[in-house]
């Protein structure tokens, strides 16, 4: 059976095996599942409870925030998560932005030698007026 343009552990060719989406995508996600655990827990529960206790013509028990419970751990936990997570996204921008430099000063060089000696070139072919 001929092998499809994979290689031997499976992975097409041409794919990064460490650019999946997880590895891309997982500091974003970290960010919207906290953003959406505080809606709910500063935000729709207060209301759904009070709504709850209106509907049901009971005593309104005032929400206990979940995420608030062993002095905020939770939050704390995120924050350090989240703060060192974008911390190394930062670093990784700028060793790109340094790599992407140095790629384009090389270029840039190679240009500007191969200009020179097309100009020399050029110029040793042209005849000159004393000549």
């Amino acid at each position: 059976m001929p092998d499809m343009g994979k290689n031997n552990i499976g992975i097409p060719e041409g794919t990064d095996p460490e650019d999946s989406w997880m590895k891309n995508f997982w500091r974003p996600l970290m960010a919207v599942q906290y953003c959406l655990v505080c809606v709910f827990d500063f935000i729709v529960a207060p209301l759904l409870t009070g709504i709850y206790a209106y509907a049901t013509h009971t005593t309104y028990l005032q929400w206990d925030p979940l995420t608030l419970k062993a002095t905020g751990f939770y939050h704390v936990a995120m924050a350090a998560i989240l703060g060192v997570a974008s911390w190394t996204r930062g670093q990784e921008k700028i060793k790109q932005i340094e790599l992407n430099t140095q790629i384009f000063e090389e270029k840039l060089r190679v240009a500007d030698a191969e200009r020179t000696k097309l100009a020399d070139r050029i110029n040793s072919l042209t005849p000159t007026p004393n000549q």
